[in-house]
């Protein structure tokens, strides 16, 4: 059964059903191109030959698909699949506003406006991409501490945790600098460490056996490869650094404090001259 509605002026639209009781399909034809939307008896809608389709069973919506896997999906014939997203602001045409697809086996998140493309979690930014590509992350881990005292005086054969309490940053606040003066790793990662230290001993060394050194502790154990010896005298000389560096793998959890031990004599540091920091790398 056919019914045509016609309007005041040329053209009409039918509204058709099959003949066969069972289908209950009501469509509105396009003679040109076919059916141009079709609703069938379980609820499906189908326009313009599966430019749109709603399957009504699963709640999901299809853009050149008929067979929807997810709440939307958009299908593209060809290798390259996007969706423009355009306001008053950013122009409606190819080279504008922003495109999120897939090109080929490529993930695609191209913004064609001259600004920035900005990533958040739990309502705040945390990742932000300028127009000029300069990537900034507010909160990936990073810290600087400097001490504040003058010469201190650390005894002969003790390992001290250096107290740098003067921060000058501490992105995501994983540095202590009250306490237990440690960075403690909020994810597991790369992270690299420096540190600077301005030391003496106590006396003039007379032995091989005087020195100062300085190191990192991981999980409070000495960390391979960070160990460096100040005021080392060995032939009337001093052989000295002052610097370590290290880039560490670590698990959430995991801390690192920077150790200052004297053997053979009392040591000191200068605290205002004594720093240390680092950051999560990758």
């Amino acid at each position: 059964m056919t019914v045509k509605l016609t309007g005041s002026s040329s053209g009409h639209v039918n509204l058709t059903a099959k003949a066969a009781a069972a289908s209950n399909t009501l469509t509105l034809p396009d003679t040109a191109s076919g059916e141009l939307v079709a609703l069938e008896s379980n609820g499906d809608l189908n326009i313009d030959s599966n430019t749109l389709f709603v399957d009504a069973s699963a709640n999901k919506v299809g853009i050149g698909t008929t067979s929807p896997t997810v709440n939307t999906q958009i299908q593209s014939s060809g290798a390259n699949s996007l969706l423009k997203l355009a306001g008053s602001t950013s122009g409606s045409g190819i080279n504008d506003g922003l495109d999120v697809g897939i090109n080929g086996s490529d993930g695609i998140l191209w913004n064609r406006e001259n600004g920035n493309i900005l990533l958040a979690t739990n309502n705040s930014e945390r990742f932000r991409i300028s127009p000029d590509g300069v990537v900034t992350k507010p909160y990936q881990p990073a810290f600087y501490a400097r001490g504040t005292t003058t010469w201190t005086t650390v005894t002969d054969g003790t390992t001290i945790t250096v107290p740098a309490s003067d921060e000058e940053f501490d992105m995501g606040g994983h540095y202590d600098s009250t306490t237990n003066y440690r960075f403690t790793a909020p994810v597991v990662g790369k992270y690299f460490f420096f540190a600077t230290l301005y030391t003496r001993l106590s006396t003039r060394p007379s032995t091989s056996s005087e020195y100062v050194s300085s190191h990192f502790h991981k999980n409070g154990v000495y960390v391979a490869g960070t160990s460096n010896i100040h005021h080392y005298y060995n032939n009337g000389d001093y052989d000295m650094a002052n610097t370590i560096q290290r880039l560490m793998s670590l698990s959430a959890n995991d801390y690192i404090e920077l150790k200052l031990k004297p053997s053979g004599d009392d040591g000191q540091y200068y605290g205002k001259h004594v720093s240390w920091g680092g950051w999560l790398v990758s």
